[in-house]
């Protein structure tokens, strides 16, 4: 995570000690599920699967309890342009909506600036909703619902005080 191009959009370029105190943060309260991915015995990615109604994007959309988000961060820049990211996440999303029945979304809020991952995403099947302020970032929030969902076609805003604090259409 210290990558220079991982500290631009993921701003967690932290030492191990407080990585490993992140990591059991999220073992303890159990709503974020960190993963490591290997490809062909390499490093890949980073992924973190957590609960949407638990995260700071949960006032910007009517999620449902069983609905999921992910981050990504490639780990390794010898990996990428080779559409590996495309595939792991479309199989991910895949597996994600199998595992999980009550799941009708998932979810992805990459930095605005991270074009690469925003394509990504577009790529794997989910909509670009909204830009939102978050703490941390500012966030292009995606969405993707379950494959053959036909009661989902039209985002719909949470809260509309939300939207208009802290969102800008797009």
């Amino acid at each position: 995570m210290n990558q220079p191009y991982l500290r631009e959009t993921w701003d967690q370029g932290w030492p191990p000690e407080r990585w490993t105190a992140e990591l059991r943060r999220h073992r303890a309260q159990g709503h974020t599920h960190p993963f490591l991915i290997r490809h062909e015995r390499r490093e890949f990615a980073y992924i973190e699967v957590y609960r949407l109604l638990d995260s700071p994007i949960a006032p910007f959309y009517r999620w449902t309890p069983d609905d999921l988000g992910f981050h990504i961060a490639v780990l390794n820049p010898g990996l990428t342009g080779r559409g590996l990211g495309v595939t792991f996440v479309k199989h991910m999303r895949e597996a994600l909506f199998r595992q999980y029945p009550g799941m009708r979304h998932l979810a992805g809020e990459p930095e605005v600036t991270n074009h690469p991952c925003r394509k990504m995403l577009e790529r794997v099947g989910l909509r670009q909703f909204k830009i939102v302020e978050l703490p941390h970032k500012k966030a292009a929030l995606y969405i993707g619902d379950r494959p053959g969902d036909t009661g989902t076609g039209t985002a719909t805003p949470r809260h509309r005080e939300s939207e208009a604090l802290h969102s800008a259409e797009v």
